[in-house]
């Protein structure tokens, strides 16, 4: 369903490793790794999804509004994510010294397309 925009991401932004649509509840609808990708970044994906719910039951009770975008750099890797709605978010994890800028750019202008897939 999702495995071409998923495999645009992965060839388009340098460093990336991996690609997600997943629901807040960690459960994966479709991904995509790339040929260098070693497993863990899936793994970091569902973990940062749990706290991304959090985050934004926490910004809607402060009334700053609804999460556009949650980024969690460590040593690792980088995980970018942007929800696509009230249920699902689009995930992007990068290497070390990858393009977060031009992750970020593709996650916004690919996110509506994956909304109006799930509607």
């Amino acid at each position: 369903m999702f495995t071409e925009v998923l495999n645009r991401l992965l060839r388009e932004v340098p460093g990336a490793r991996a690609a997600t649509v997943m629901g807040f509840d960690g459960i994966a609808i479709e991904s995509a790794d790339a040929q260098d990708a070693d497993g863990t970044e899936q793994a970091a994906t569902i973990e940062v999804a749990q706290v991304t719910s959090q985050l934004q039951r926490a910004a809607q009770g402060l009334g700053a509004g609804e999460v556009r975008e949650i980024s969690v750099e460590a040593d690792g890797h980088t995980t970018l994510l942007r929800p696509v709605n009230s249920e699902y978010f689009l995930a992007l994890t990068l290497a070390p010294g990858a393009l977060v800028g031009k992750g970020r750019y593709m996650l916004r202008v690919m996110a509506p397309g994956i909304a109006s897939e799930l509607a």
